[in-house]
């Protein structure tokens, strides 16, 4: 039997001689687990926060170890198949099991809907990185299944492509429903942080753990902003109304990797929900104008709502925000030319320019208004709406001005 690589503990699931060992961690590489680690008899927390479950709860009794063991059983049916298949699309080319020298499966966090496993792939000359989602409670059972159809509706590379869904028994009487899904590499989540310099709430690539957050530059910031923005506006759509709901930068949905001093490269790792704002299409231009302003003033509220850290305080972002969201957004439907030609563009800018202020501002309340019940994000944002919609209507004008208006 292939031994496992050093500073690692193998995670004895199997003894087959011919295939690779798996190691196990709790989220860094630092931590490795073992059948004998009491931390795999502990139960999953079912938020960020790692917050007690209620008795009714049916994620009540899932251990370390039984994430640890379904996610093997996943991916070790028919010989590996599964990631074996995936590391093949992703990189078009033909590795096999024998290339493999280890499996690494580590714990990256915990989250209100899913656990999210890194599963890496060891060979002679590099690794192979995959994700694995189990779905432990309620609300992420409810969701994941269709989440996994909604990510191979969409050909992009701003979301992860998935490869299988399954449900893997823990024994007769449960199952932990979980996928496959391309792994990020280098990219992190961002969130709003205190600077411990001068005590303000910047934008910071947050790198979990004990590691120190990595403050972004504001060019970074903005270009996050601005790419956030652009993602999601590339989902609306144009002539249902459809877009990605449910997303929140508290949950990390956004993962960034800074490449220099003015730009990052953004991506969304998850698609929770996405329906249409309104019940029908809508029946002409001017409609279809309206729902449009009403989809970027949403965006560029929820845009500037985190967590401190991702999961202290409600934060509100401050900076140029509100100017990097509608210059994403411009961006998105400039690259749409064939559904929204640019004569489009400076329309729709010339139409949100000629809003009152007093008109946006009771916009704006309305669109608060349809948060969720008693959310402390609706408290905020109404804190600061005046002072948002002033930013809102100044950065159209700069757009409309851009666009010939």
């Amino acid at each position: 039997m292939r031994t496992a690589s050093r500073n690692t503990v193998a995670f004895p699931f199997r003894e087959d001689g011919d295939e690779p060992p798996i190691c196990c961690f709790l989220y860094d590489a630092d931590t490795p687990v073992d059948m004998r680690d009491e931390t795999l008899r502990r139960l999953l927390p079912t938020d960020r926060a790692g917050a007690a479950r209620t008795p009714s709860d049916r994620s009540a009794g899932v251990t370390y170890g039984d994430g640890f063991r379904a996610v093997q059983r996943f991916l070790s049916a028919e010989r590996w198949a599964r990631p074996l298949q995936a590391v093949r699309h992703l990189t078009q080319e033909p590795v096999r099991l024998a290339d493999i020298r280890e499996i690494q499966i580590r714990l990256e966090k915990h989250g209100a809907f899913y656990h999210p496993f890194r599963v890496t792939l060891v060979l002679s000359d590099r690794s192979l990185h995959l994700a694995v989602n189990i779905a432990v409670s309620e609300a992420g059972r409810r969701g994941i299944q269709d989440e996994f159809h909604l990510l191979r509706r969409f050909d992009t590379d701003r979301i992860p492509r998935v490869f299988a869904f399954d449900r893997v028994h823990l024994d007769a009487q449960r199952r932990l429903p979980l996928f496959l899904a391309e792994w990020f590499e280098d990219h992190h989540e961002f969130h709003l942080c205190r600077d411990p310099r001068d005590g303000s709430c910047k934008p910071a690539q947050w790198l979990g753990g004990d590691r120190n957050p990595v403050f972004l530059t504001e060019g970074q910031a903005r270009a996050a902003y601005r790419g956030v923005a652009a993602i999601l506006t590339g989902f609306y759509g144009l002539a249902t109304t459809e877009r990605v709901t449910s997303w929140h930068h508290a949950a990390g949905d956004f993962v960034l990797h800074l490449l220099d001093e003015n730009h990052v490269d953004v991506r969304l790792i998850t698609l929770r929900d996405y329906r249409p704002m309104m019940a029908e299409p809508p029946p002409d231009q001017q409609t279809a104008l309206d729902a449009l302003v009403v989809f970027l003033l949403d965006l560029s509220i929820r845009n500037r709502l985190d967590r401190l850290d991702g999961v202290g305080e409600i934060a509100w972002a401050e900076g140029a925000v509100v100017d990097a969201t509608i210059e994403g957004f411009a961006q998105a439907l400039r690259s749409r030319s064939k559904e929204f030609p640019s004569e489009g563009i400076g329309a729709f800018f010339r139409h949100l320019a000629s809003y009152p202020p007093e008109e946006m501002v009771a916009l704006f309340d309305t669109v608060v208004s349809r948060f969720p019940q008693n959310a402390l994000e609706a408290s905020l944002a109404r804190r600061g709406s005046q002072s948002h919609v002033e930013q809102f209507l100044s950065a159209a004008q700069t757009e409309c001005r851009r666009w010939g208006g």
